[in-house]
């Protein structure tokens, strides 16, 4: 899934791909999504606009941020 917003007049986009791995599905009993963000100008967690995240899908929906 694709998303695009902006913020403090930067242009983001966000993908996230779950399920990532299958193995990791396979031995943990869980879904382990890749979060990626793109900005074409540094962001406060990341001096390249690039930030790459992995994180259990269940974790990440526990938290709100899925609908």
């Amino acid at each position: 899934m694709r998303q695009r917003i902006k913020w403090n007049s930067i242009d983001i986009v966000i993908d996230y791909n779950p399920p990532y791995s299958k193995a990791f599905k396979d031995i943990y009993g869980q879904e382990l999504a890749h979060i990626q963000i793109y900005a074409n100008e540094p962001l406060p967690k990341t001096e390249t606009g690039y930030r790459s995240h992995f994180i259990s899908a269940a974790e990440l929906k526990q938290s709100g941020c899925l609908v």
